[in-house]
């Protein structure tokens, strides 16, 4: 579910009929599993590609068809898979869609293989900035409020005491 485009009932009908991903030897075979590889037809030594073979459970071919069209809106990598093998052609766009659908299908596998999230490349460096810009904040704000203190007189004896008795303040007793 960390895959931008695969929603909860994706990810459920992909891990129901998955069972367990460890009986597959590569991560090719889930997509043979599920159908989406093409027949091949050879002859004479030459081999011919025709549509997909339709093996395995139609729905999740179908959730996986559908989680590659949000995939393709929002996620770039997925884009630029789609894109690569659509290879500017609007003839090839269904083609691209099935081919990308396989790739989905097979980083799924091997996400649940290895147990890890999805981890976009690009959003790794936005994510990096974030958190240096987080530091060099409370940085400035501890300066911030030590210079406050100093400016103020309170400047405690040990860290996380509480400030010393100047003489301009006095107990108050009640």
């Amino acid at each position: 579910m960390t895959i931008r485009g695969v929603g909860i009932r994706t990810a459920e009908a992909f891990c129901a009929y998955v069972d367990d991903v460890r009986r597959f030897a590569r991560t090719h075979q889930v997509g043979s599993y599920f159908g989406l590889v093409p027949c091949q037809d050879s002859s004479a030594g030459k081999d011919r590609f025709g549509h997909i073979t339709r093996d395995g459970p139609p729905t999740v071919r179908k959730l996986l068809c559908e989680a590659t069209w949000m995939g393709i809106r929002h996620n770039p990598q997925l884009r630029e898979f789609f894109e690569r093998v659509m290879n500017d052609d609007p003839d090839r766009k269904k083609i691209a869609l099935v081919a990308t659908a396989h790739y989905l299908c097979r980083i799924m596998a091997a996400m649940l293989r290895s147990g890890e999230v999805w981890r976009d490349p690009r959003k790794q460096e936005p994510q990096q900035e974030q958190e240096q810009e987080q530091e060099q904040k409370q940085e400035q704000e501890q300066k911030q409020e030590q210079k406050q203190e100093q400016q103020d007189g309170l400047r405690p004896a040990v860290e996380g005491a509480p400030p010393r008795k100047t003489p301009r303040q006095k107990a108050v007793v009640f």
